[in-house]
């Protein structure tokens, strides 16, 4: 390594050290409960995943990543297991700013081109987008270390470089595999490329390194190649099922590069409409790779200083000839630029995120915008441009307004962890993979809809699941039974806890002794003016449980509706009719019973004897469900 450049290095890394201690100090207090970077896109299973693997979940081989993972692991072992993936995540800024600077500083021998580079490359918007969603992903600092390994070895190999470049080639791949995907494809251009861009130092070349070097990759890759398919085929049978429709989803648009990043201070919520009015939903994260205007500029001056053939900007046409090409690999593969995605996906299956090239993209134009920097610094009277440029690049990049989140779901899941101890929680959510470490995260069990509770918004509601033996209920922002439960307070909760992202309630409800657990032919629970209900297609059944010990004799009541004029509707249990009623679209309250209830579960139908229709067919909306009864509310009284 350079010791000359290494010690240059140290003002930029260190500022970039400072630049994440700040703009992370909320996740420093609280390293624990919060995780680095803004969750943009929403909540993903994928870093909180990661952070059960570093607490020692295990990992699917066709997953593991050991140079992030293991370090990760290893961090696990003296701290907890979110503040390790904190760890993770952070260090990879001031790093990113050290292998930059090198690389920079390497090609250059300029301290201020190498200090532009680092800077803006460690916190471009590509890194601080999947800092908060994928950590393998974030550890770009090992990509300017492989470039800076390749391009000594191409200017005087020998057999320390060689181990040198197969070390980073190694972290690289080994720290995120989508590493393996940039490294294959950029590395027969930038063989060429960096032979062909002079070494300030020593500016003569030998075509045996070129070979050389070049001969030593391919064998690399070949043996690489080969050692996958043999000890991991799954990687190349598609096992993930991806489809050219993912190739361009997670490709970049050519214009992704000149759109703000969606959480820019200043500039953030206009480029949230232009995604939105583009239609761009799933691949919004990786179409994080702005490159900012201002660097684009300053790279346009490393363009004019080359013309004017300074010592510095000698670099420059190999610097942007590879950075165009990772621009064309970061494209979809039927975009309106040609791209060349679209012949690389079939023969690498298990890629679909192309737009990961705008890394390549944003270290290179960093460098170019460096050099750029530097010459405008070294003209006549451009000391004072180049501060003015450089601090509206600060300013076009711009930090997040809050680059941290809990990794608990709404702060009423926070207070509960503070306040209820280990209680069991009811959290009126669907499961789903994003929800899947939840509990883990919260230290305390916690249920979600399933066939049992499927929403709720059921009459009920507090008695069942006293009964299930949840003591919390979490009503979300966003979810329709929170504004439910506002208008109309239910008996059994007691609000504990209140925020804009969610409620929460103590259950005060004694367990009830009939519970319903399973409703089939019903159409999912809707709301309004202050109601809810649940349609029923042509027949419905509740499969209904007597939790008790012995028989009970109990007695239903339920309010029922009709659609489309008033129909018969026969009421059984377990199969024997136990009342005939005529419903009209004015809800009414029918009760069935009293009728005996063994212990264990039995079967209510509710039915109607004239057929469902469909509200298209009436004229009255678009809805082409078939419709029959609704079934707003019940209640069953035990003798």
């Amino acid at each position: 390594m350079n010791t000359p450049g290494l010690r240059a290095s140290l003002p930029p890394v260190a500022i970039a050290a400072v630049l994440t201690l700040v703009v992370a100090w909320p996740v420093l207090v609280h390293p624990t409960e919060r995780a680095f970077g803004t969750e943009i896109v929403g909540r993903h299973h994928d870093p909180y995943t990661v952070m059960a693997q570093f607490g020692g979940a295990g990992i699917a081989p066709l997953f593991l990543q050991p140079a992030t993972d293991w370090t990760g692991r290893i961090f696990a072992r003296v701290l907890p297991p979110v503040a390790a993936y904190n760890a993770v995540i952070l260090m990879t800024f001031p790093l990113a700013a050290l292998c930059a600077f090198l690389l920079a500083y390497d090609l250059t021998r300029s301290r201020l081109a190498a200090a532009v580079a680092a800077l803006a490359f460690a916190f471009s918007p590509f890194h601080l987008a999947h800092a908060a969603y994928h950590p393998h992903v974030a550890q770009v600092q090992w990509l300017p270390l492989y470039f800076l390994a390749l391009w000594r070895c191409v200017h005087g190999v020998t057999w320390a470089r060689i181990a040198g470049l197969a070390a980073a080639a190694g972290l690289a791949v080994l720290a995120n595999d989508y590493h393996g995907l940039l490294i294959l494809v950029m590395t027969p251009a930038a063989l060429v490329l960096c032979w062909l861009s002079p070494d300030p130092v020593a500016p003569s070349r030998r075509l045996r390194d070129l070979v050389l070097t070049g001969a030593l990759l391919a064998g690399g890759a070949a043996a690489a190649f080969t050692a996958v398919r043999l000890w991991l085929p799954a990687a190349f049978a598609d096992p993930l099922g991806f489809t050219p429709e993912d190739v361009a989803l997670y490709s970049a648009h050519w214009w992704s590069y000149l759109v703000p990043p969606v959480d820019h201070p200043l500039l953030g919520v206009w480029a949230r409409r232009q995604w939105a009015s583009a239609g761009v939903g799933p691949g919004l994260l990786e179409q994080q790779v702005y490159v900012g205007w201002t660097l684009l500029v300053l790279a346009g001056v490393s363009v004019v200083a080359w013309l004017r053939r300074e010592q510095v900007a000698r670099p420059v046409p190999y610097v942007l000839a590879l950075a165009a090409m990772a621009f064309l690999c970061s494209l979809p593969p039927d975009g309106a630029v040609p791209a060349l995605s679209g012949w690389l996906a079939p023969l690498l299956p298990m890629f679909r995120s192309y737009a990961r090239f705008g890394a390549v993209v944003q270290l290179l134009l960093a460098l170019a915008a460096g050099i750029g920097a530097a010459a405008l610094w070294n003209a006549r009277g451009g000391r004072l441009a180049a501060g003015v440029v450089l601090a509206l690049v600060a300013a076009d990049y711009g930090f997040p307004h809050t680059p941290w989140r809990d990794v608990l779901p709404t702060s009423a899941h926070r207070w509960l962890a503070r306040e209820g101890g280990r209680a069991t929680v009811f959290d009126c959510t669907a499961a789903g993979l994003p929800e899947a470490q939840t509990s883990w995260l919260a230290g305390y069990p916690i249920g979600r809809f399933n066939a049992a509770v499927p929403d709720c918004g059921e009459p009920g509601l507090p008695g069942k699941l006293s009964a299930l033996g949840y003591r919390y209920v979490v009503l979300r922002g966003n979810n329709a039974d929170r504004q439910f439960l506002g208008e109309r307070p239910r008996a059994g909760l007691q609000r504990v806890y209140q925020a804009a992202d969610g409620d929460a309630y103590v259950i005060t409800a004694s367990p009830d002794d009939v519970l319903v657990l399973g409703m089939r032919g019903f159409y999912r629970r809707e709301y309004g003016h202050g109601d809810t209900w649940r349609w029923i297609r042509e027949a419905g059944a509740l499969t209904v449980v007597n939790r008790s010990a012995a028989p009970r004799e109990a007695s239903l009541t339920l309010q029922l509706g009709a659609f489309g004029g008033p129909r018969h509707v026969t009421v059984t249990v377990d199969g024997l009719s136990r009342g005939q009623f005529i419903a009209t679209d004015v809800p009414q309250w029918f009760t069935v019973g009293p009728v005996g209830l063994t212990p264990g579960p039995h079967t209510v139908g509710i039915s109607s004897a004239e057929g469902a229709v469909t509200p298209a067919s009436l004229g009255q909306s678009g809805d082409d469900r078939p419709l029959s009864l609704t079934l707003l509310d019940w209640s069953w009284r035990l003798r």
